[in-house]
Formats: structure tokens, sequence, C-alpha cells
């Protein structure tokens, strides 16, 4: 018999935890049990997710704690996955540091009880991957840099081979994540691209001028690629564009500017001009507020031709 519970642990107001600076959305824990199982996430559970904060340290902890789960009889597994995303919005500091991921466990006879970690930058690329262990006394792991934004996840697994006998039983998940003050950096770049389709586009890559044939009175497309490549989050970044789009500025999901984390990349709306004759050249600015005070501002050309087909015959 098998059976699947999925929670999302969220505060009791709004959808996320603020941690000292560092944001943590609600978590999400789906858990899968097969047999006789004390179920974390299922009847009769009173396990809670708390936070807490270091400010000496700049340190922030989430443990999953408050009742028991695990397995009892053979052939009886538990599968448990929690995932979250973490942020620091203010840009002043920046995880570099984690925890090795702690689990109080009660253990008897022949089991098996395991607990991996894999973490992730803003991009999805794997920047720490941590396998638990009861004999682990790592204090923390070092990250390749600190990071302004980070996605977690956890997966414990518990089980009693058939035939075997034992108990596995584990009462809290804990991890905790280490901040360091960084000299903000802030920086911001555009790519502005046109299209003769809406589908294929030039100009992709910063600095790149192609300038694609159009027949004139055509419809152009164009889109404006924004990257906060600085280590702060900004505010009120928007982008205007001269000799481009009629209104002058591009708008974002409709909006006319948009907040950003350090290493974001959007996309901004598509808009069309209807081309002119010969070469047009269009400059997309990219501008916007850093937290800790002034602005930040790139800008980046494009361009089309408009032509005139033409054929002539001379008979003689």
């Amino acid at each position: 018999m098998s059976a699947s519970y999925t929670a999302t642990f969220s505060p009791s107001s709004g959808t996320t935890w603020t941690i000292g600076d560092i944001v943590a959305t609600a978590p999400i824990a789906t858990e899968t049990d097969v047999g006789t199982v004390q179920s974390f996430l299922g009847s009769g559970s009173t396990f809670a997710l708390t936070t807490s904060y270091d400010s000496t340290n700049l340190t922030g902890t989430l443990s999953w704690g408050g009742g028991h789960a695990g397995v009892s009889t053979g052939g009886s597994s538990l599968t448990l996955n929690l995932s979250y995303n973490l942020s620091i919005p203010s840009g002043g500091n920046a995880i570099s540091y984690l925890s090795e991921l702690v689990l109080t466990d009660t253990t008897t006879g022949s089991y098996n009880l395991t607990a991996t970690e894999t973490v992730k930058d803003l991009a999805g690329n794997t920047v720490a991957s941590l396998v638990w262990s009861s004999t682990n006394q790592s204090p923390f792991v070092a990250l390749p840099q600190a990071y302004g934004s980070l996605s977690v996840s956890v997966t414990v697994q518990a089980s009693i081979a058939s035939g075997q006998s034992g108990s596995v039983v584990f009462s809290s998940i804990q991890q905790s994540f280490y901040e360091t003050p960084v000299t903000p950096a802030p920086a911001i770049t555009v790519d502005k691209q046109i299209s003769i389709d809406g589908v294929h586009w030039y100009d992709v890559g910063q600095g790149t001028n192609n300038a694609p044939p159009v027949l004139i009175g055509d419809k152009v497309y164009e889109r404006a690629i924004v990257t906060d490549t600085g280590n702060t989050a900004l505010s009120g970044v928007n982008v205007t564009d001269l000799n481009g789009l009629p209104s002058g500025s591009f708008t974002f999901s409709g909006a006319t500017s948009v907040s950003m984390i350090a290493g974001q990349t959007i996309a901004s709306d598509i808009g069309t001009v209807i081309a002119g004759s010969g070469t047009n050249y269009d400059t997309a600015t990219a501008t916007g507020t850093v937290t800790t005070g002034g602005t930040v501002t790139n800008t980046d050309t494009a361009a089309y031709t408009g032509v005139k087909p033409a054929i002539t015959i001379d008979k003689q």
C-alpha cells in the first residue's frame, strides 16, 4: 500500500518569510509512503516550519520539526522532497556559505536513511550538492561565489528492506545559510533585437549590429533583452527606444518599468514599426535605479534596411 501527500508551508500572512534580510518562498513538500510509515505530512503529523536569524553572524536558518516520521517494518519506505527559493532583495549582502544538512534521527536495526540536497543559482546551475551523513561534522560548505538568489531542493529517504527489521525515525530537518557583506557593483545591459517575421531575431548579442533587409512599408518587429549584470537589485527598470517604436519605449507584460534582482534577464514585449527606406538605426537605452542609490544605464543599437524591389529590361 502506498500514499502520497503534498503540502505548502506558508507563513500566517503573505507568501514568504523574511529571515533577517533573506527572503524565503513558501517551501513545498511532497511525500510518498509505502507500507507501514509514520508520515511526515500525512494525517496526525505535527511537523511545522520555523525560521530564525542570527544578526551577529548574518545567518538565516530554516527548520522543519515538532513531530516524528519514519518506517518500522520491512518493505516500508518514506520519500520526502522539499523545495524552496531564497533571495536577498536588498543587494547589500549575498549568500556565500551553507551549513551541512542536519537531520535529527533515531535508528535501530537494519535500516537505510539518506538525505541529499541540491542548490542552484538563478540560471539553474548547480552550485552545491550535499549528501547527509550522521557522522558528517562539517559546519558549513563554501559556495563558488556569493549569490543573491538560490533555489534549494532536499530529498530524504527512509526505508527497511523486505525481510529485515528495524526502526528509522527522524524528527527534524534543518538548513542554515550564511551571508557575506558585499561591495555594491550595480550594472545593467540591454540587447536591442530586430525581426522581420516575429520569430527569427537579428542582433542577438550585445553590441552586434546586423541590418536585415525589409520591404518598405512592411512590418518590423522589435524587442529588448535586459540583464541585471551587477550584484544589486534594480527597481524602475525601463527601456527607451530612439528612432524605433512609436511610443518611444518598450513595455514588460504591459508595464513601463519592472524590478530586477542580480543576475536576472527579462525580455520586453514585442513592438512593431513600419519599415522606412534605407538603413534605419534604432537605439534602446535601459535605465535602472539601484537600491543602494543612483542609477545605471546601457545602450544598444540595432538596424534594418528598407528596400524597394525593382527590375528593368532592355529589349534590343
